[in-house]
Formats: C-alpha cells, structure tokens, sequence
C-alpha cells in the first residue's frame, strides 16, 4: 500500500473519518434470527444506538452505505432513514454478497 493513504479504524482508505454515521451502543446480533426478530432489533434496538455525528457533513448530500452481505434489507432501511432524518438527500447502498432467498436467519 502506498504511504500516503491514510487508513481508518476498519482499515479502509475509502471510508469516511469521522464516520458519517456511528453506532453507539450494542444491540442484539441478527444471525440466527428470524424475520420478525430481525424486524424487531432493526425497527426497535438499532435506532436508539445509531447517531449522525455531524448531520451538517450529511445535509443535502447523496451518502452510498455499503455492507458486506445483504439478508433482507432492514438493516440497511434503517440506516438510510438515520441519514435522511439526519438532512442527507438520498441513500444509496451497495452490497458485495446477497443472502440466499429464503435463507435469512437460518
């Protein structure tokens, strides 16, 4: 790697530092859930951890989120609705793998 990259804590040059948006807090770990409690700790557990820092680095932006494996998309719903309450003007999202169809919390 080149010296002149700087890499933050998840190791990645292309990740924001600070991050446009942080969890705070724990929440209950999504494998081996089922849809309706995976639906519960996304709507219920992960607002009350997730907080926009600086909602003016958001504000009237376009953010991309990106994850490394899409289940059912709750996660990344929430996410995206931190951010647009936050004044972000579009969510976009990018994933590198899909959970199986009709496999999520198996």
């Amino acid at each position: 790697m080149n010296a002149t990259h700087k890499l933050d804590v998840t190791g990645l040059v292309f990740a924001l530092d600070p991050p446009a948006i942080v969890k705070t807090g724990p929440t209950t770990p999504l494998v081996g859930l089922n849809w309706q409690q995976r639906r519960h700790v996304c709507e219920v557990e992960w607002p009350r951890v997730l907080d926009v820092p600086d909602p003016s680095r958001v504000r009237g932006k376009a953010i991309l989120v990106y994850d490394d494996v899409f289940t059912d998309g709750l996660l990344l719903n929430t996410v995206a609705r931190k951010l647009r309450q936050a004044g972000t003007r579009t969510v976009c999202q990018v994933t590198l793998a899909r959970q199986p169809w009709g496999r999520a919390g198996r």
